[in-house]
């Protein structure tokens, strides 16, 4: 029996959940939150057997773990709220054909912006909050890719776990159905009915789950969406708490409507805790409105909560304070002000935010860069694009160095339409190793049909430095450390038309400083591939070296 009580993250107990659940590959693409649950897989001695491998983005990786599905295989896609977006092209056809054996994607939202270009909801794609065994079974049942979404406060906090005996599982093996496994216009509309079908019989199983409970007194309610109940247990106490009639409710897409209608019929009012968007608060009120209830519902809507940062303690007080039922303020008495701290919540700097070490290999390109712009006319006469990575660290003081900043892959498809609007000015695009991998070499590859007069420079440290070093194409070995070969990206460029295309090491100053003055004067498109391993998370030789 595997029945030890421990303390375990977030992150941890995702981990130990899919190996329980019989998880057999789980991939996805780095970053925070969501890696966090990946890496503790790897560090398992239970999960050796397990298929592990970051894919190349989080497309690629939606399509190898549903493939995995088919085969009857359970399977775990790691990505986190921006990346889910890379991912909705393959995950909206697979939704109407269904899936075989437990697909389960661990999404990781980022309230607060913590580590991310913006704080986006993805509940509003459609998601579930559950554990990761309820999400398996709910998996195969139905035929659904489940969705369960964390937080980064959720991934970083501790807390004692009793470990179970992992599930005796037997997922339906692979069977030859054209008919299913074949999407066409022909079977999209009966597959989309059979769809909703499967949310109604899915939104009857959500009536009667246990995750899903109304709890404590009194006639003004509160509303816990997933990881905020445990923020308002931990902010206001038991104590407090429990003079609140509260819906804990951990199932979104769809709603369990029934328990909603009996909870809002035994309130006065209703405060609505969630993170992010008012997701769950427009949709409280339509349910009263629907069944003639005229419970207020007050939430971002209505001011009592603000748009955008994370639920913390603060926030918490500030809304129960500002509840007025009926126009009677404090109607629900005194509420304590209580000193808590919320994991990942207050106190902590943003990645974005440190400096880049004193040591990074970037620090001579970025400082030569800006010399050589100044001594010619000026940062005026350019435009410095970046994304993602550990390039942004460079938009601190003295540095500053971008102009402009967007999603991860994105600085060259941005590049060629700078180039195109702004042709006397010089683009400089700066990307990441696996940033060009994961997409940007498509912008690469506009760039050489267009002819576009930019410089791009590919900061090749052969690793994903900046969500914890994890492998991608470029890095000769794999996530368990065993070698495979790389992919040479001096050569890639060359082969997608960059007939330019030099690698340089930056602490080489000399060959540094003429590669940059060769690409400044040059009224065409140059490739630069600064090529050193990150002297924190990498000694290992990079290809091309």
């Amino acid at each position: 029996m595997l029945s030890d009580r421990c303390v375990l993250t977030g992150d941890q107990a995702f981990a130990y959940a899919a190996v329980d659940a019989g998880v057999r590959l789980a991939t996805g693409y780095p970053g925070s939150p969501s890696a966090g649950t990946f890496e503790a897989l790897l560090k398992m001695p239970e999960a050796q057997h397990l298929h592990l491998s970051w894919a190349i983005n989080e497309c690629i990786a939606c399509e190898i773990a549903f493939g995995a599905s088919i085969a009857g295989q359970r399977a775990l896609l790691c990505v986190k709220s921006v990346g889910m977006n890379i991912a909705l092209d393959p995950l909206m056809t697979m939704v109407l054909t269904g899936c075989n054996a437990g697909f389960v994607i661990l999404l990781g939202d980022d309230p607060g912006g913590w580590a991310s270009q913006n704080e986006q909801d993805t509940r509003i794609v459609a998601a579930l909050d559950d554990t990761l065994l309820a999400a398996f079974r709910w998996s195969e049942q139905y035929h659904m890719p489940i969705i369960v979404r964390e937080t980064r406060a959720l991934a970083l906090s501790e807390g004692p776990v009793v470990r179970r005996d992992p599930e005796p599982t037997a997922p339906p093996a692979y069977r030859r159905e054209p008919e299913r496994w074949i999407s066409l216009p022909a079977n999209v509309v009966r597959n989309h009915r059979r769809l909703h079908d499967k949310l109604d019989a899915i939104e009857a199983a959500f009536e009667n789950c246990l995750c899903n409970r109304m709890e404590g007194r009194g006639s003004v309610g509160l509303v816990a969406c997933g990881t905020a109940y445990a923020k308002l247990r931990q902010a206001l106490g038991s104590d407090v708490l429990s003079r609140f009639r509260v819906l804990k409710l951990s199932t979104f897409h769809p709603l369990p409507r029934d328990i909603i209608k009996r909870f809002l019929c035994a309130v006065e009012a209703v405060l609505v805790f969630e993170e992010n968007e008012p997701y769950v608060e427009e949709r409280l009120g339509r349910l009263a409105h629907m069944t003639g209830r005229s419970t207020p519902i007050l939430g971002r809507e209505t001011g009592h909560l603000p748009y955008g940062g994370e639920l913390d303690p603060s926030v918490i007080f500030a809304a129960i304070r500002a509840l007025d039922v009926d126009g009677r303020s404090g109607a629900i008495g005194h509420v304590p002000l209580v000193v808590s701290a919320i994991a990942g919540g207050q106190g902590r700097s943003m990645p974005s935010q440190k400096p880049l070490c004193s040591d990074c290999p970037y620090l001579p390109l970025f400082e030569t860069l800006l010399a050589m712009l100044e001594s010619t006319g000026g940062r005026e006469g350019a435009i410095i694009v970046g994304e993602p990575g550990c390039m942004v660290r460079a938009q601190l003081p003295p540095l500053e160095l971008l102009d402009v900043k967007y999603s991860l892959g994105s600085s060259l498809g941005l590049a060629v339409g700078l180039a195109a609007a702004h042709p006397t000015q010089k683009v400089i695009a700066f990307t990441g190793d696996s940033s060009f991998l994961h997409h940007g070499w498509g912008g690469l590859t506009e760039a050489v049909r267009q002819r576009s007069n930019l410089l791009a420079i590919v900061l090749d440290n052969a690793t994903t430095a900046l969500s914890g070093g994890q492998p991608h194409a470029g890095t000769p070995y794999d996530a368990r450390g065993e070698a495979l070969p790389a992919l040479d990206l001096e050569r890639l460029a060359r082969a997608l038309g960059a007939e330019t295309a030099r690698a340089i090491d930056p602490f080489d100053r000399g060959a540094l400083w003429a590669a940059l003055d060769a690409a400044l004067q040059s009224d065409g498109l140059d490739v630069i591939v600064a090529r050193h391993p990150c002297p924190r998370l990498n000694c290992l030789p990079i290809a091309g070296q």
